[in-house]
């Protein structure tokens, strides 16, 4: 995902279905601010996850 995801149009949409969003934050040249440690477990288990579809896309596997 990219900064653009990052958007409070997106948080909210989200918070209205019920989810708990995992966004990265873009701090736009502010402090960041850093995201709950469960998040960040999932945040970076869902990254990973991207990352290896993404390889095995790539080598058409």
């Amino acid at each position: 995902m990219d900064d653009a995801y990052d958007a409070s149009q997106i948080w909210d949409q989200s918070r209205d279905l019920g989810h708990v969003p995992i966004i990265d934050r873009n701090p736009r040249g502010k402090e960041a601010i850093p995201m709950a440690p469960h998040e960040a477990f999932r945040y970076n288990e869902r990254t990973a996850s991207e990352r290896c579809n993404s390889q095995s896309y790539l080598l058409g596997l």
